[in-house]
């Protein structure tokens, strides 16, 4: 009996310094999901070693409590002579060869006609970086706009986030949880636009999301917009759906089509306006499920900022780096 060809193509991914000694059991997890999609990423999993100075700071630390506290005050006050700020030297970025070497490897391979797929342990692994995780998955859509990033773990963070991951697999209808607003629309009916926001303020009002209104209303009027002044397309129907879920920190406003355009670029008022830098996310792809073309923006929720480089730094190595109790 001749062996089933791979027909996925698998890319893994994830930081050692996340994953510690449980390294193995995550990456034999990755290993077996992707076998689930028909696929493999061995020879594919790229493993980022994180950033030396924490590690090398765990060992002053170390050395500072068998010597009464005497190694952190003599690094401290050299520290001070030479004016090296050691604070910036323990918080700066890791290095992040391994992210570098798959974006390369998506650009190289690509899926071609074949679903590809990039596997990560959670989202949390593209956190600490250098860059927002927003940007990140961005690079990694413009590399390879096929190919979708699938967690083991989503996570409480996005009901909306793996649904956005598997934006090409799913269906307006596959997964009604915090659907708040849900507006079909021809695209050429007068008033397109103020159809489909007449719907969405109300509701987003009346679930304390107001401060979102404006940034909202820009996305459905770009998107909307754009599908009402195509006039090569006037069987084009739309469906625009807001999301919420609970303990997600964006509001997802999708709009489905059934023009296909999914390789025509997204606006850039809607970039503008997901405010990537704070974690908005822009997707846009064909739906293997309805055939439809389907674009996502995800806004960041007001008060909510993506974790900075100081969570590289344990508040414990803080305090005792600034002469505080430990």
């Amino acid at each position: 009996m001749g062996v089933a060809p791979v027909t996925t193509v698998m890319w893994g991914y994830l930081r050692l310094a996340l994953a510690g000694g449980s390294a193995r059991v995550i990456e034999g997890e990755i290993e077996r999901l992707a076998g689930e999609f028909g696929g493999s990423v061995r020879g594919r999993l790229f493993r980022e070693a994180g950033a030396p100075a924490p590690l090398l700071w765990s060992l002053v630390d170390e050395a500072d409590r068998q010597a009464d506290g005497a190694v952190i005050a003599a690094v401290r006050a050299i520290a001070d002579r030479r004016r090296v700020d050691l604070d910036r030297l323990l918080r700066a970025a890791p290095p992040t060869p391994a992210l570098w070497r798959l974006l390369d490897a998506l650009a190289v391979s690509g899926s071609g006609d074949r679903p590809g797929r990039l596997i990560v342990p959670s989202e949390d692994h593209f956190d600490g970086l250098g860059v927002s995780k927003a940007l990140v998955l961005h690079q990694i859509a413009v590399t390879a706009p096929d190919v979708v990033v699938t967690y083991l773990d989503p996570g409480g963070e996005a009901g909306g986030v793996d649904r956005g991951a598997r934006l090409g697999e799913c269906g307006p209808d596959e997964d009604r949880s915090g659907v708040i607003a849900d507006v079909p629309v021809h695209a050429h009916a007068e008033e397109a636009v103020d159809l489909v926001l007449c719907n969405m303020l109300v509701q987003l009002e009346r679930r304390g999301l107001s401060d979102l209104e404006e940034r909202a209303s820009g996305v459905v009027r770009a998107l909307v917009g754009a599908a009402t002044d195509d006039a090569s397309a006037m069987s084009n129907t739309l469906r625009v759906q807001a999301r919420c879920p609970s303990g997600a920190r964006t509001l997802a406003v999708e709009v489905w089509e059934t023009r296909d355009h999914s390789t025509d670029p997204v606006p850039d008022g809607v970039y503008m306006l997901a405010d990537l830098d704070r974690g908005g996310v822009v997707r846009r792809c064909r739906s293997r499920v309805t055939g439809a073309t389907v674009t996502r923006c995800d806004l960041p929720l007001p008060g909510y900022e993506r974790h900075d480089l100081d969570a590289t730094l344990p508040p414990y190595w803080s305090r005792r780096l600034l002469g505080g109790a430990p």
